[in-house]
Order: C-alpha cells, then sequence, then structure tokens
C-alpha cells in the first residue's frame, strides 16, 4: 500500500474514532487532493524556471536572481507564477495573499494597505 493510502486510512480511522462525519471526511479529502495538485505545479513551476534559467536566460546574458543564486530565482519566479494559478490571476485575490505574506513577517502597516485594496478591511 503507498504511503497515501496509508496515511488516508489513518485520518480516516481516527475521525471515525472521534465521531467526525463522514462529510467532513470527504471535504478532509478534497482539501488533500487540491493541496496536492498545488504541491505538484508549484514543484514543475520551479523546475521549468530553473531549465529555462540555464537553457535561455544565461547563455543570453540575463541576470538570475540576487548574487547569481540560480536556486533561489527559480523558487520565487515558480512560487509567484503557481500562486498566480492558485489564485486564478485575480488581482484582487493576488493582493489578499500578499497581505498574507506581509501579515507572516510581521509587517501588519503594508498588510493593511494590501487588505484594503483587496477590498477586505
Amino acid at each position: 500500500m503507498d504511503e497515501y493510502r496509508t496515511k488516508s486510512m489513518i485520518i480516516d480511522s481516527s475521525l471515525d474514532a472521534c465521531g467526525i462525519g463522514h462529510d467532513v471526511q470527504e471535504r478532509f479529502r478534497a482539501a488533500e487532493k487540491e493541496i496536492s495538485g498545488f504541491i505538484a505545479s508549484l514543484s514543475e513551476k520551479i523546475h521549468n524556471q530553473l531549465v529555462h534559467d540555464l537553457l535561455v536566460n544565461k547563455p543570453h546574458g540575463i541576470a538570475i536572481g540576487e548574487g547569481g543564486n540560480v536556486a533561489m530565482h527559480a523558487i520565487k519566479s515558480g512560487a509567484v507564477s503557481a500562486i498566480g494559478a492558485l489564485v486564478h490571476w485575480d488581482i484582487y485575490e493576488a493582493r489578499e495573499f500578499a497581505g498574507d505574506v506581509l501579515q507572516d513577517v510581521n509587517d501588519h502597516g503594508e498588510a493593511a494597505k494590501l487588505y484594503a485594496l483587496a477590498g477586505n478591511m
């Protein structure tokens, strides 16, 4: 049995033991599937950016990341692309996501400005 199925069975058993209904379990499985899809997309976009940087940008003299940090450039560019797809390129959702990032690094003032632009006060 693969690792995913084993984990799913353990989670289902735990939810059953706690008396959590099957509707919640179905929502959990749907969320797991969506998360797995995002992680796969993120990985693909990072890899594609790395290949593009090394095969196209670098040979044409295009600077790649801060101090030539190829991995960090690929990670940032791939993450931005994956997040854009995640929010369906909606400007308001993108602003809200950016606000969440700023909140995470404790820049609450700037986060509040982005939330306001996103329509979330």
